[in-house]
This record gives C-alpha cells, structure tokens and sequence, in this order.
C-alpha cells in the first residue's frame, strides 16, 4: 500500500536533467499537483486517471440517524451528503502535501505528493479511503499505485507536462538569446 506517489517525467532530450528538473520547477510542479488533487476531492473526484466521482453513500445510510454521515451532525453540523469530499474532520487532507527528493542517480529533482512520514492514524484513514478497507467504506482512491500502473488523472499530467514544456522552452530560448 502507498502512502505516497511520485510525480513521473517521461522526456528525450538532449537537455541536461539538472537545467530541466531544478528546484523551482520541481516546486511549482508540488504546489500544483497538490492544489489541483485537492480541488478534484473537495468535488468529489478522484485524482486518479479512471477512479471518477467517489462513490456515494448508500442510500439506506442516508435516511437512518444512527449511521453515517447522519451520526455526525452534531460534531460536524456542515457535514453534507454530496459530494463524498474527505473533509470531515480535516484530518487526513491537512497532512497532504508535497516535498522535493534529488532525482534518480542524482540529476534532477523528483516531486513528491502525498503523505510523507503518516502517523498509524494517517496510514489508516489512507488505507480505508484509497483501498476500501473498511466494510462500510468503498474505495474511494486519492493516491494512483503506479505498481498497478495507475496514474493522475489526465488533467493533472497535462498540467505536469504544460509546466515542464515551459521550463524546457525558457532553456532554449535562454540559449538561443546569447
């Protein structure tokens, strides 16, 4: 089980790594992909390619006081049905976040999303939310596991690659200005 996913970068190029993967790119990649995943599940997304809207709550749930999400109106009285967003408590979405890691063989940098180091309680609502560990909980997965070959969804890698198709063109024309 992943706590954590890594931002992948597929290029050919000819252009050192060190000039394309620096740090303030590897940043404004972190800031993005992290904003753009939390937009998606405050509506109920899944930022993973495929996973779509979260799965709703059942509708025998809905109507009986002693389950959830009803047994939490009185400590959570904003606490809605739709959209299933994650943000009930605030927990699990506070400790989301992104960090930098030098790249593979130590050129470049590598972006990092997710959950780094999570206390027994993050790995749990982690576990319960991104794999449907709980019998009452579906899946509802904001992490892809790319062992499985999964990914962000499509709007967010156009957004990576959009952000490295910048970086590469400041480079050239850089170079092309001297």
């Amino acid at each position: 089980m992943a706590n954590v996913t890594k931002v992948k970068v597929k290029f050919s190029s000819d252009l050192s790594p060190d000039k394309i993967l620096d740090d303030a790119t590897a940043k404004l990649v972190g800031e993005t992909v992290k904003d753009m995943m939390l937009n998606l599940i405050s509506k109920g997304i899944s930022p993973v390619r495929g996973e779509g809207k979260f799965k709703a709550y059942a509708e025998q749930r809905l109507n009986d006081k002693t389950k959830y999400p009803k047994s939490v109106k009185k400590k959570f009285p904003g606490k809605k049905t739709r959209p299933v967003n994650l943000s009930l408590s605030g927990e699990l979405l506070k400790k989301f976040g992104w960090w930098i890691s030098k790249g593979a063989r130590g050129l470049g940098k590598t972006t990092w999303i997710g959950f780094k180091n999570p206390s027994k309680r993050t790995k749990d609502l982690l576990e319960t939310h991104n794999e449907g560990r709980h019998k009452d909980v579906p899946k509802r997965q904001i992490l892809p596991d790319f062992s499985q070959n999964e990914e962000l969804a499509v709007s967010i890698n156009r957004k990576i690659v959009e952000i490295y198709r910048k970086r590469v063109e400041s480079i050239i024309n850089k170079a092309n200005s001297k």
